[in-house]
């Protein structure tokens, strides 16, 4: 049977480029297959299963070694055939298959109440209606619309049949698998978009998770995989695939293409015409190409960079504005908002630990089959000192000394060069920002705490003056009252003695010896406790006062005295 004929573009070419970038933008789009050497490339876009074999055949180009690059978007039933026909040509086991592919995607014909009934059937049925089938026993979870509460509600209490489940549910989840002919990595990719913005009560870091796998093969393919999520908007989809564009874009030589416009998104793909750096003598090596592909498809730093230190995630900015407001009025609630951000921090760290880990036991494993000396390095990483095992334990293994000799896949030098320098990254920026955003944390949930209690015990002290208040306004008619009851007692022998004149006279001298005994118990308790936060009338007019007749006394004012002295 003849192998079905597909339509390729020239990417070289300027127009052929503009309706390949186009279509990678549309979200219609599900794959594409791009091949190169040095002299040419070509793209074919939405293929299915059947031209596979039809694609293949295509390369080499010209009799001449080519790299060829397989990207799937999303995790349909064609899709699973195409990666399964591809990687079962490397000896890939069917349990990388399936974490290539986790799971298929709904039947974009039905609609979502028929798969939420269907759903519901599935449920109830159990037993015979129920699949082995891992790709098959989770589309009852995943639907066409954006997942509702209802039924994200229950993520614990469903059955663990798929990584796409573990991924979910662990974001750290990561996987490195070495074969003979191929290295295998899937991760979870973070994206800022507004789907993920939305989430702002839950407690894992606020962005769209993708997962991702890529396949790298001895004879220069590359596959990868990416998670489509459905009902997503064109800017979050732009998001989500920028740095698969971003390397289309560096794969082509048109004249047009805007991928010199950013500079820090300019990546070193595809060789020169002239290259004469590559042993081979048609100037191409097709596996140092696939292993720097290979690279740039997992350090999309750009989006890291955004993620940690941009605008679309400022928990460094968060955690200022709640300090600010806790200067202002400090509340108990704000330790649950830190709470939250504390959570969201933690699972982003663990996130790029598990990044730091794949590039370990690649850097690792690479060293050990080219027999050199990575054991100090590996053991110095901050991921493996948190780790349950202790140092004593590594220190006695040499990791040196395994015999990978059943693992021949290797990434070329170029490659490896790229990953010691994206773990340097990841520890040096990455990591380390998040640890000192957790640091500052729990300074300010202790700050709160402390500024709550100072509140509490200002309250008190307020409420306590009050009450002194009274207290001395009830003392300072206590002998005015004993004075008045004792001219008030009728006895005959006092009655013509005192006048109406005695009584005020008498009331003014009690009255004003009250009130001089209160003012000197008042300034000796002050003496005795020390300042307290809220002054007294008295002193603040004492103040005043004392202020008052410094600035009188002193004959040049203190502008005028800086002035004079400059």
């Amino acid at each position: 049977m003849s192998a079905i004929s597909v339509e390729s573009y020239d990417i070289d070419d300027e127009s052929a480029y503009q309706k390949c970038y186009s279509a990678f933008r549309n979200a219609k789009t599900r794959n594409f297959c791009v091949g190169f050497n040095t002299d040419r490339a070509f793209c074919v876009t939405d293929f299915d299963a059947s031209q596979i074999e039809s694609l293949s055949s295509r390369i080499p180009l010209e009799g001449r070694p080519a790299c060829r690059w397989f990207n799937f978007w999303g995790w349909n039933q064609d899709h699973q055939i195409a990666v399964n026909a591809i990687a079962s040509k490397y000896d890939v086991s069917p349990r990388l298959i399936h974490l290539l592919c986790p799971r298929k995607s709904p039947d974009p014909s039905t609609s979502p109440k028929e798969l939420r009934a269907e759903s519901m059937g599935r449920q109830q049925g159990h037993g015979d209606e129920h699949s082995d089938d891992l790709e098959k026993a989770d589309s009852d979870i995943q639907v066409c619309s954006p997942p509702t509460p209802q039924k994200r509600a229950p993520p614990r209490k469903r059955e663990l049949t798929s990584f796409s489940d573990v991924a979910e549910d662990l974001w750290h989840f990561c996987s490195v698998d070495f074969g003979r002919r191929y290295l295998c990595l899937g991760f979870n990719g973070l994206f800022t978009t507004e789907e993920g913005l939305e989430l702002g009560a839950s407690n894992k870091p606020r962005a769209t998770r993708i997962w991702s796998t890529l396949l790298l093969c001895d004879d220069g393919t590359v596959i990868s995989v990416f998670e489509s999520p459905d009902g997503l908007i064109p800017s979050s989809l732009e998001k989500i695939r920028k740095n698969q564009v971003n390397v289309f874009q560096h794969l082509s030589r048109a004249p047009g293409k805007p991928s010199a416009q950013n500079v820090l998104m300019q990546v070193s793909i595809r060789p020169l015409k002239d290259g004469a750096s590559n042993s081979n003598s048609s100037g191409f090596d097709a596996l140092e190409v696939a292993s720097l592909l290979f690279y740039y498809l997992f350090d999309d730093w750009i989006t890291t960079y955004g993620l940690i230190f941009g605008h679309e995630h400022p928990y460094q900015d968060r955690l200022e504005s709640l300090r600010r407001k806790m200067m202002d009025s400090a509340e108990v609630a704000d330790v649950e908002t830190l709470h939250q951000i504390g959570q969201q921090l933690t699972v982003l760290r663990r996130v790029y630990e598990s990044y730091e880990k794949i590039a370990n036991r690649i850097l690792q494993r690479q060293a050990s089959l080219t027999g050199s000396k990575y054991e100090a390095r590996y053991q110095q990483t901050p991921f493996m000192s948190r780790s349950s095992t202790s140092d004593s334990d590594f220190k006695n293994a040499n990791l040196n000394e395994v015999d990978f000799s059943a693992a021949t896949m290797r990434l070329h030098i170029s490659a490896v060069g790229r990953f010691e320098r994206l773990l340097d990254r990841i520890r040096l920026y990455a990591l380390a920002e998040i640890e000192q955003c957790l640091a500052e944390k729990e300074q300010l949930v202790w700050m709160n705490f402390n500024l709550v209690t100072l509140k509490e015990s200002a309250a008190i002290e307020k409420l306590t003056r009050t009450t002194i208040l009274l207290a001395k306004a009830t003392i300072l008619f206590l002998p005015v009252s004993l004075m008045t009851a004792y001219f008030s007692t009728q006895f005959h022998e006092i009655d013509n003695l005192y006048s109406l004149k005695t009584y005020w006279l008498c009331f003014l001298v009690v009255a004003v010896s009250t009130i001089g005994l209160l003012f000197g118990f008042g300034l000796l308790s002050n003496k005795v406790r020390g300042r307290t936060v809220y002054k007294s009338l008295t002193e603040i007019l004492l103040d005043k006062g004392r202020k008052r007749k410094e600035q009188e006394g002193s004959p040049v004012s203190p502008p005028f005295r800086e002035q004079s002295l400059r």
